[in-house]
């Protein structure tokens, strides 16, 4: 293990570090903001308590959100990805699909162009799907191994639990049938997985929408 991972902070210490120092601003804020609340209550003749209950929703609650939001961003330095470290784990990639016909080819099609090196099983459920979905899942000709299975169950949880049954690899992964997969998702997820702490049991990636 090397030295950076050795100093990792754990999650739960960087929370307390970012509740403290939030808190800290938030004290702050509310020393700098008593003469504020002093001319509000004047001004508009209020209770002081409707005066600090205003600047609370104004700008303490706020300024404590972003200044926590502020340190957890500033404490979050993870571990370098190693991206050459050759052959990848095998790893599933389980797709709930649910009348996904007119989709479900071009996401298997970005599957097919990862360039993880790992062997990749993909699971596809068909959640008792209207239209054709299977079929055209089944009909992808894509390079990666494809499984079709069927929930009869309505439910994305009734699905994802049917395809659980059936992973046979020590990581797995889930996306939704309308979801296009960045080539190097694949490997920079399971490399940050290999990088973090031990007691790290998921990884999620960024989720942009394209429409």
């Amino acid at each position: 293990m090397d030295q950076r991972r050795r100093l990792y902070l754990p999650i739960w210490l960087k929370l307390m570090i970012a509740l403290g120092g939030a808190t800290l601003w938030l004290l702050f804020s509310i020393w700098v903001a008593q003469a504020w609340a002093t001319d509000i209550s004047r001004e508009l003749s209020v209770h002081p308590v409707i005066a600090w209950s205003m600047i609370a929703l104004i700008a303490l609650i706020p300024g404590f959100i972003v200044a926590l939001m502020s340190a957890a961003l500033l404490l979050d330095k993870q571990p370098e990805l190693n991206l050459t470290t050759g052959t990848m784990p095998p790893i599933t990639i389980i797709v709930a699909a649910y009348n996904e016909a007119d989709r479900i080819q071009e996401t298997l099609n970005f599957i097919d162009t990862s360039d993880y090196q790992g062997e990749i099983h993909v699971l596809v459920v068909d959640n008792n799907s209207s239209d054709n979905t299977a079929d055209r899942a089944r009909e992808s000709g894509i390079d990666k191994k494809v499984t079709v299975l069927h929930e009869p169950r309505q439910g994305k949880h009734q699905a994802l639990n049917t395809a659980l049954e059936h992973v046979q690899t020590s990581l797995m992964c889930t996306i939704d049938a309308d979801t296009i997969l960045h080539p190097q998702a694949l490997s920079r997820l399971v490399a940050r997985y290999q990088r973090a702490p031990g007691d790290t049991v998921a990884i999620a990636g960024s989720i942009l929408v394209r429409n």
